[in-house]
């Protein structure tokens, strides 16, 4: 009899130590669950940003290479507007934002150069070789704070692209949660 309360510690240590596995082993099973329904959604994430990244370098590419027109640069922000609709449900608010952003300054950037290079070609040359705070009428200051703004939007997008792909910042709504996350992206605007 004077074992007793040994044998009944040892119970208990036994079974608190099995429920204690068998609860760690539940909840890893679920971790893995959530992670095998949530990979469609982290696959189209990245896949979503990897899209919207070349396609903002392709109309930086064009701008660049002096492919400049009316209509090819709006042939192109309309093919980045329809790619951000098609991807609305996997890119964040801030992305879309970015990426627009971006454009916007980069046609406007090379506007301004065009309009430079009229009048002070040399100036405009320079710029476009080496983007630094060079002699510049001052009326064609804001072409920095543009091209700030294209390196500003450019690294944040850079940035969570970064992430997205390390599996750092890759947020994915809970399995149960998913038809409630999607739903707001199915509206009708």
């Amino acid at each position: 009899m004077s074992d007793l309360p040994g044998i009944i510690i040892g119970a208990a240590a036994g079974l608190a130590g099995t429920a204690l596995v068998a609860g760690l082993g539940y909840r890893q099973w679920k971790n893995q669950r959530r992670v095998d329904q949530t990979k469609p959604f982290a696959d189209a994430r990245v896949g979503a940003l990897r899209e919207l990244w070349n396609k903002i370098s392709e109309i930086n590419l064009g701008l660049r290479l002096d492919e400049r027109n009316a209509q090819t640069f709006a042939a192109q922000t309309r093919e980045l507007n329809k790619l951000i609709i098609q991807n609305d449900a996997f890119l964040e608010t801030d992305e879309i934002d970015w990426a627009r952003r971006y454009v916007a300054a980069l046609q406007e950037f090379a506007s301004s150069l065009d309009e430079i290079g009229r009048q002070h070609p040399f100036v405009k040359w320079e710029f476009e070789i080496t983007a630094e705070q060079i002699f510049i009428p001052d009326e064609y200051r804001y072409v920095f704070k543009l091209s700030q703004d294209i390196d500003e939007c450019r690294e944040q997008l850079r940035r969570r692209f970064r992430l997205v792909l390390s599996g750092q910042d890759l947020e994915v709504p809970s399995a149960g949660d998913l038809t409630t996350f999607l739903a707001p992206h199915f509206r009708e605007d």
